[in-house]
């Protein structure tokens, strides 16, 4: 019976050492994770900082440039588009009189 008694005795130390190395391959990817996600929240803080930090100037330029244009657009409503738009309305006025006035004096008449 000493085969018998060796076999078992490796039996258990291969269950003793699988065991060992599970408990190992467990602490260790507890240690991983644990660092993994200790390291990604240092980054999002990271990201967070530097988006605030350099978006805040982009954003106040962002509003500069359009109050500008805004300024822009409303000066030259004022000093060039409303000008046109009275004065093709005059010219426009004043054609629709000299056509009706043409047809009222018996000008020449469309038809065949």
């Amino acid at each position: 019976m000493d085969v018998l008694s060796t076999l078992t005795d490796i039996r258990d130390i291969v269950v003793i050492v699988a065991g060992i190395i599970g408990i190992v391959a467990l602490a260790l990817c507890i240690v991983f994770t644990v660092l993994i996600g200790w390291g990604l929240l240092k980054l999002i803080k990271t990201t967070r900082g530097t988006v605030s930090d350099g978006l805040g100037p982009i954003l106040q330029d962002a509003r500069e440039t359009t109050a500008g244009v805004k300024g822009s657009t409303d000066f030259l409503a004022e000093t060039v588009v409303r000008p046109l738009i009275k004065a093709y309305g005059v010219v426009a006025g004043l054609r629709k009189a000299l056509a009706v006035l043409g047809k009222a004096r018996g000008g020449p008449r469309g038809g065949g």
